[in-house]
């Protein structure tokens, strides 16, 4: 499935690595042609599953913003980041779980037996979208835009 997933991968002009990581049977970073990071990650213990996933970390300006507005304002943005995520049908979590996020994550499970390139590369966009959501969302509360915030590997199972 590797393999299989790395080639549709570089048929769409992604740059494939494969960063270490002792939490899956196998783990692809794929730099997407949007500039975005996406990890596909076989968990171990997972045989008949990988997860397409995608992370954006706050800047520290940003997170100093994040921190700067009053309580009632805060709230109301996360819960209205969080309602479009679910209305966007997107996986999500924030890091901390607890607190003020640091980190947005958008991840996108996928099952061997319904994985072939068209359901892959639907994923792969669907959660290109819920990360983008996030970073125009934050950006537009929060300033500071930029493509460098993202970064892998983004799951750990």
């Amino acid at each position: 499935m590797r393999d299989r997933i790395q080639g549709w991968l570089t048929d769409v002009g992604c740059m494939v690595g494969m960063p270490p990581d002792d939490n899956s049977q196998f783990h692809l970073s794929a730099s997407m042609p949007s500039q975005a990071v996406l990890d596909i990650i076989q968990p171990n213990g997972r045989n008949d599953q990988i997860v397409i996933a995608g992370g954006y970390q706050l800047t520290p300006e940003q997170s100093r913003r994040m921190r700067a507005i009053n309580e009632r304002k805060r709230d109301e943005f996360l819960w209205d980041l969080q309602f479009s995520f679910v209305l966007g049908h997107f996986s999500f979590d924030f890091e901390p779980a607890t607190g003020l996020p640091e980190r947005v994550l958008v991840s996108e499970a996928l099952w061997y037996d319904g994985i072939t390139k068209h359901s892959f590369m639907k994923g792969l966009e669907h959660v290109n979208a819920g990360l983008t959501l996030a970073i125009w969302k934050l950006g537009k509360e929060l300033g500071g835009i930029t493509t460098s915030n993202q970064r892998g590997p983004t799951y750990s199972g």
